[in-house]
């Protein structure tokens, strides 16, 4: 019994033995597992910064054209006309920026083409002893000019402002009277009259050099004595512009 016992671990073992090298020989015939990748955070790039709108600046000085329209009052005793027409002309200036708000100083020169023709008359007494009495008065408004003070609220593109100085015209009046159809009294005065100015505007700036406004000032001129009548001159001009800051 213990000889065939013996007989057999001496079969068995080569076997054993073999089986022990195919089970090693699979274990490292096998391939290793892959390594799991580490995880890559990538930096988030910032996005590129745009740049700002820049602020509008209005100080510096400034030159332009203008054009619109008078329409002025020529009023006394017995006168009363509405000379009206076209105005162009030009001007200059500087402002100072300080905070939002705008200072100023503007010197305008322009020629105001208004005209007005004003006829009245009168009859005294009846029948063959009537007589009529024509008035005839012409005023013309010509060269005038304005030296103003301006202040204004500027909000980036946009500057409202008021404006207040001094003004100056030169005025031609003229009356003829007329009794039945002779001549008489032939009155025409030519001056230019002294006064002030106030008005309001305001101004946007397109392009960094260049702005537009529009603009209306109200003039009192005083008074002008034409034929022994003391007459008040008064307009008013709307106009609109264009300024090139240097």
């Amino acid at each position: 019994m213990k000889k065939l016992a013996l007989l057999g671990v001496v079969f068995l073992c080569p076997f054993a033995a073999h089986a022990t090298d195919m089970l090693r020989g699979s274990q490292m015939a096998a391939p290793a597992p892959a390594p799991i990748p580490a995880p890559v955070f990538e930096t988030p790039v910032a996005a590129p910064q745009q740049n700002p709108i820049k602020a509008q600046n209005w100080t510096g000085a400034y030159a332009g054209l203008s054009a619109g329209y008078a329409s002025g009052l020529l009023e006394g005793d017995y006168l009363s006309m509405k000379p009206k027409g076209a105005m162009g002309g030009a001007q200059v200036g500087y402002n100072y920026q300080d905070g939002s708000l705008v200072y100023g100083v503007e010197l305008d020169v322009g020629y105001l083409s208004a005209k007005a023709t004003d006829t009245s008359s009168s009859t005294t007494g009846t029948g063959t002893s009537a007589t009529t009495t024509t008035l005839t008065s012409e005023a013309k408004l010509g060269l005038a000019t304005s030296l103003r003070g301006r202040v204004g609220y500027a909000a980036e593109d946009t500057l409202v402002y008021v404006t207040l100085g001094a003004a100056a015209a030169q005025v031609k009046a003229s009356t003829i009277t007329t009794v039945d159809t002779t001549s008489g009294d032939n009155t025409s005065v030519s001056k230019t009259m002294f006064g002030w100015t106030l008005g309001a505007g305001v101004e946007y700036a397109m392009l960094q050099k260049m702005t537009v406004k529009l603009e209306y000032l109200y003039h009192d001129f005083g008074k002008v004595s034409i034929s022994d009548n003391d007459a008040k001159l008064t307009a008013s001009v709307g106009r609109i512009g264009v300024n090139y800051r240097f």
